[in-house]
């Protein structure tokens, strides 16, 4: 009995200590958030008052799947979902925006025992709805629609906790794209930096 709690103790220790190579056939399971989420509040203060003067939040997650088709190089696709919400109290305007979008994507991780860079990109496609209302106006609920794309650039660095799981931090780069539903020729372009962290299973 005491072999097999050793011979089990051991196995086990060798498992959380080995670190796999990511080889060819393997699935990748993720979910990834951006780090530069926000919840802010806004105050006005004088000297005879203090007000609640609005809010903002923001949030992105975006679980994917994907198969090595060879060592360490990962094909799949993602599902993208940002929230927002801005109430500005100061000028009378509050909106609420849900957004999502389907990405395929290619990773490829570099050689490494713990830690392994990575590169990553992605091309999305999706829509967008904005509920908005102007309190010192009509009052009355605006809703607007769009066509949305994202294309996504970035790499950083995965931390492995043994073979199955790791954490990931990137910096990426995001050029997006807003077309209106109810305005012709008019697309909005968004370009900036973002980062992230995710954690992956590999099976």
């Amino acid at each position: 009995m005491k072999l097999q709690k050793i011979t089990f103790l051991f196995f086990t220790l060798f498992t959380l200590i080995s670190f796999s190579q990511i080889e060819k056939g393997t699935f990748l399971i993720g979910v990834n958030s951006n780090l530069n989420f926000k919840f802010e509040s806004y105050t006005a203060d004088g000297d005879n008052f203090s007000r609640d003067a609005g809010s903002a939040k923001q949030f992105i997650i975006s679980p994917e799947v994907g198969y090595a088709v060879k060592n360490r190089l990962f094909l799949g696709l993602s599902l993208i979902y940002v929230y927002s919400d801005i109430d500005d109290k100061d000028f009378g305007y509050a909106s609420v925006t849900n957004a999502t979008s389907i990405a395929p994507f290619i990773k490829y991780y570099f050689s490494g025992e713990k830690i392994k860079p990575f590169l990553r990109a992605s091309y999305g496609l999706g829509s967008e709805k904005s509920d908005s209302r102007f309190s010192f106006g009509s009052n009355s609920l605006i809703t607007s629609k769009a066509s949305i794309s994202s294309l996504n650039l970035g790499g950083g660095i995965s931390y492995f906790f043994n073979e199955h799981v790791n954490v990931e931090f990137s910096l990426n780069y995001l050029r997006g794209t807003r077309d209106l539903e109810d305005q012709q020729n008019e697309t909005y372009i968004t370009n900036n930096f973002n980062s992230n962290i995710g954690f992956t299973i590999f099976l």
